[in-house]
């Protein structure tokens, strides 16, 4: 278990992790198509798990138009090779992905 147990335990690193995706989930996201708003409860966090460069991925559901707006935070070339992945799997969502990158 080496710097895993120095860390905390396995409860501790769980927890650790989920507060750490529940500050950095967006409290508000604007619609790609139609520019309405997308709160909170329509905000989706999506597994970053084994996504190098990738630190936050979420996507949100408008409730006027219903349409998917896709959310990332991470590194330029994880952010990019993240949205490559979507558009190749959902070609129907190109253009409505937002990126945002670290600049750290």
């Amino acid at each position: 278990m080496g710097q895993a147990k120095s860390r905390g335990s396995r409860e501790q690193r769980i927890e650790a992790a989920v507060a750490l995706q529940e500050a950095l989930k967006p409290t508000e996201m604007i619609c790609n198509e139609c520019g309405g708003a997308i709160s909170g409860g329509d905000i989706y966090m999506q597994n970053t798990r084994n996504m190098p460069g990738v630190d936050m991925a979420c996507s949100g559901v408008c409730p006027q138009c219903k349409s998917v707006t896709w959310g990332f935070k991470g590194t330029e070339q994880g952010v990019a090779a993240l949205s490559a992945a979507i558009a190749s799997e959902h070609p129907d969502v190109i253009g409505s992905v937002q990126a945002y990158t670290n600049k750290s």
